[in-house]
């Protein structure tokens, strides 16, 4: 496979890594306690104008949770996901959620994302809010996998409220029935 000899990491002992600080210091303090703080660094913001620092605890989760997709460290992905989910139930923020979108569906964020999945179910989940927000339109059709996911999402919760409401139906049919 790779010659020791041809690689300058063995050479150096010097592992250059491409991401923002921010998010590898938190990556590292992953390994060694097993959690991560999701504030937002202010203090330090990215010196590398290829990234931006993220700016709210939602977008430290985004990033994340691609990081350690990019490193495939699963248990740092799953946390992620879970802090994202309990972040979006907590707070709820229209605007920001518009640029979560943009951060979960960007070419920067893996293509097979599972955060992909839980921004659709939010998204149906708060679509009353959202549908008044012109942007919400132009978000759709700037990313059409996110549309897709959000419709399949849609398509599989009216499924479930139409499963619930026949077997409602049918429980007041048999309720009259046996009452009358």
């Amino acid at each position: 496979m790779y010659d020791s000899n041809e690689l300058q990491e063995a050479k150096t002992n010097v592992i250059t890594i491409h991401d923002d600080p921010t998010i590898v210091k938190k990556m590292i303090d992953y390994f060694y306690r097993g959690d991560y703080d999701d504030s937002p660094d202010k203090s330090h913001p990215a010196t590398n104008p290829d990234y931006e620092s993220p700016t709210t605890k939602a977008h430290v989760n985004i990033e994340m949770y691609n990081v350690a997709d990019k490193y495939a460290i699963e248990p740092l992905m799953a946390l992620a996901k879970k802090k994202l989910e309990y972040r979006l139930t907590l707070v709820w923020d229209n605007k920001e959620f518009i640029h979560i979108i943009k951060k979960v569906y960007g070419e920067d964020s893996p293509q097979n994302s599972n955060l992909r999945e839980t921004v659709a179910k939010f998204a149906v989940e708060h679509l009353a809010t959202l549908i008044e927000l012109p942007r919400f339109d132009e978000v759709r059709s700037e990313y059409p996998l996110f549309s897709y996911d959000f419709s399949t999402s849609m398509i599989q919760r009216m499924a479930r409220v139409e499963t619930k409401l026949r077997d409602y139906g049918e429980h007041l049919l048999w309720n009259c029935l046996i009452l009358s």
